[in-house]
């Protein structure tokens, strides 16, 4: 997973065209495997964290990867006051939601809809409403 990460991160400067490419990278894995694959640490994790530690240090690195490679990539458009380390964490527990219940629902729409609604939230704000240009048109945009 983080290699993909760091390959799109690569090719997609922007929030929602990461986004994008990341579901529908997953999606087909999904798809392709008949809906068996899924991410090795999410699938791990929750039935061996905290012990052994070692495992958990393991899983604990893999996101610590994944966010350092979101970071720069959520902040790029400038669309939120969050940080950036705290925006990326939250894209990959719904990115990784989605891939479970992709998966447990046998259904690449889930991620469809998932690479649909993430990406929408990652879009520059529209600006055209804004209180100054509202001001400098007389109201009229």
């Amino acid at each position: 997973m983080g290699e993909m990460h760091c390959g799109l991160a690569a090719q997609h400067k922007r929030p929602a065209a990461f986004v994008k490419a990341c579901c529908a990278v997953m999606s087909g894995w999904m798809e392709e495997s008949d809906f068996r694959s899924g991410c090795p640490i999410a699938t791990t994790m929750p039935e061996s964290a905290p012990h052994p530690a070692k495992l958990t240090r393991v899983g604990n690195d893999a996101f610590d990867q994944w966010i350092a490679i979101m970071a720069p990539i959520v902040a790029a458009d400038g669309t939120s006051t969050a940080k950036p380390r705290t925006k990326a964490q939250t894209l990959i527990s719904a990115m990784e939601r989605a891939l479970l219940l992709a998966r447990v629902r046998n259904s690449r729409p889930i991620m469809d809809i998932a690479k649909g609604d993430l990406s929408s939230a990652y879009r520059p704000p529209d600006r055209s409403y804004s209180p100054l240009t509202l001001r400098r048109t007389g109201g009229a945009v």
